[in-house]
Formats: C-alpha cells, structure tokens, sequence
C-alpha cells in the first residue's frame, strides 16, 4: 500500500474537480471512492490522517483531512494492529455521513467509502441564501464540515455575503466566531475575509493584539499585525527591546531588527564592548554586515579598540578583518609601518594593498 503524507488539520487539501449536475433540495446525492489512511500525531494528540479518491462524471477528486478519534464512531484505526484486521466506521456531518469500509495492517489502513448527502442540509442552506447547491459544493460543505449553525452565526456577526470557498477557507483555517468575536473586542471589527484567513494561518489573534497594544502599538494596520506575526515581532521582543531603552521605537524599526536577527542578546553583547546608545538603524547596519561580538573582540585584540559602530561596519563592508589585519600589519611592520589608522586600513584595503 502507498502510504501517504501527514498534512496538519490547518492545511487540508483539496486536488482535481468534482463536477456534477446542479442538486435541488429534494434530491439525496451519493458518492463512491476509495480511501487511504495513517495514524498521526498532531500537537501531542493521536489522529489519522486520511485520503480519499473518486469519481464523478470522469472527473477525478483527491482530498485529505484528520480526525480524531471522537469524530467518528466505529472501528477507528487508531491503535497499531499486529495482524490485517477488518474496519468498519462512520463520519457523520450535517451536510452528509461517510461510510468507511476496509481493512487495517499495522498502523495503515485502506477501503472504500461511500458518501450521502442530506436533503435537510440543502433546505437549510437554502433558506441562508445559498441555494442550488451542486453535488460537489455539498460534499465539499460535508468534508469540511460546514454546518448551518456555523454559518448562520458568521452571518449574524455581518458575514452575510460569503462565497462557499470563503465558507470552505474559514473551516479548513479555523476561523471561529469565537476567533472574530475575540478581534472586534480587541479593537478589529469588521475584519474582512481574506484577512481573517491570513489571522488565522500567520497567528494573529486577540492575545497577539493585546502584547501589542499593552506596549504602545495600539493602531497597527491588519498588514502590520501580519508582518509582525511573519517575522517574530512578539511581544516578549518589544518588551525586551523597551527595557534596553527602545520603547519609542516605530513598528517598522522592531520589525527590521526582526529581519535583521538584532536581539536583545545582541543589543547587550555591543554594549559590553561600549557600544552603548545606538540607534535601532546602527544595530540593524551592524547586523547586516556581520559586525558580531567576536569580530568586536578580535579587532580589539590587535589594538583597534573603542570604534564606532561606523567604523566598525565600514570595517565589515571594506574587508578589514582580523584576518586581514593581523598578516597585512605583519607585512608593515617589518617595512617599519606601524600604528595604522582605521581610515588608513580602510583605505589601504579599498586600494588593493
């Protein structure tokens, strides 16, 4: 059997076309496939993870999802099995029940799967102005779990226009109404779609928010919430950088110092060395061109000591390095060249010496 590859549940995948004629709120859909599965951890907890094929029309479909094991009744193939064993299990959504047939040798398993849609979920979804329903967006809503309850309630919190791939997305991501709830008490009502979803896959939510706000970044943009997430802007950083003295600094400037790998570690490694009071941009130049605290202490080994955070950083740009430095003085001093200074070397270097 080919094993297949464990996709976390914020990452389902949805492949190929299912495409079939129009559904009505009387008719019953019935779809048939094959299915494929292995267990799975997901944050200390045991899942399996599956995936299914079909075909409808010609057309066909490949989706993966997990489950846990209370999301299904039955034989679930959860626990390692020393012989093949024959399963039997139910996966009950409101838009349709799957019913998994198979077997299960050691932790992977396989079958077949036949899927019924439900009549009643298509009366209900129409009557929320999502009507004519095709077979594929029912199995879709069904897969993914998109009950009515939920969509009555997004809609409730001024979602009332949402397309089913928005519906899909905000399942698939985990866009709660608990989720926007959260972000309109923190000061972000009214979040659009696209922006929920990126919320959700970049973790920003209502705490993120408040680390922010409790430290003077209270009117951040949705773009700078998701810049900050995307490069470790926490709150425990600006805290810290506040501490050594930036508290004034911009969003900007700490997402810089983010990119750029200056931490308070590093802030305090140059200080050691006398490097106090530097601006964020100085510490970010520094950082960008390799001005370490070893490169620090090596250049002061050989004299140079008590540089400028400039002086420094040109060191870096031109190639003055210790290395450099300690054979190209070498060669000086027996020709009686001594005592060097910095522009010196950096001049020496710039023209090739």
């Amino acid at each position: 059997m080919r094993l297949v590859a464990f996709i976390a549940p914020a990452a389902l995948v949805a492949a190929g076309t299912l495409v079939a004629p129009n559904s009505t709120p009387s008719q019953q859909s019935t779809v048939t496939g094959r299915w494929d599965a292995e267990r799975a951890q997901w944050n200390g907890e045991s899942r399996i993870h599956i995936e299914i094929t079909t075909r409808l029309n010609g057309d066909r479909s490949h989706y993966g999802f997990t489950l846990k094991p209370q999301d299904v009744s039955g034989d679930f193939p959860l626990e390692r099995t020393d012989e093949r064993i024959s399963l039997t299990f139910e996966l009950n959504r409101e838009a349709g029940v799957f019913v998994f047939t198979g077997q299960q040798d050691g932790r992977d398993a396989w079958g077949e799967f036949t899927w019924s849609g439900s009549d009643g979920y298509l009366n209900s979804m129409s009557r929320l102005g999502y009507a004519e329903l095709s077979l594929r967006d029912q199995f879709r809503l069904s897969l993914f779990d998109v009950t009515t309850r939920y969509v009555t309630e997004i809609q409730d919190l001024g979602y009332e226009d949402l397309s089913l791939k928005d519906l899909i997305r905000f399942s698939i991501h985990g866009v709660s109404t608990e989720f926007v709830r959260e972000l309109a008490r923190a000061g972000y009502p009214d979040v659009p779609a696209d922006d929920l979803v990126r919320f959700r896959i970049h973790g920003v939510d209502a705490e993120y928010v408040s680390e922010l706000s409790a430290l003077g970044f209270d009117h951040l943009t949705r773009d700078d919430l998701v810049r900050g997430r995307i490069h470790g802007v926490s709150g425990e950083h600006a805290a810290a950088m506040a501490r050594l003295g930036y508290s004034g600094s911009s969003f900007d400037a700490l997402v810089k110092t983010r990119i750029h790998g200056v931490t308070a570690g590093f802030v305090q490694e140059m200080a050691d060395f006398g490097l106090e009071d530097l601006s964020l941009d100085d510490l970010v130049g520094m950082r960008i061109h390799g001005v370490s605290a070893e490169f620090v202490r090596e250049m002061g080994e050989l004299g140079y000591r008590d540089l400028s955070a400039k002086t420094l950083r040109d060191f870096r740009i031109h190639g003055v390095t210790p290395s450099f430095d300690a054979s190209f003085v070498t060669r000086l001093e027996h020709r009686g060249i001594k005592d060097l200074s910095t522009n010196e070397l950096i001049s020496l270097k710039i023209h090739g010496w």
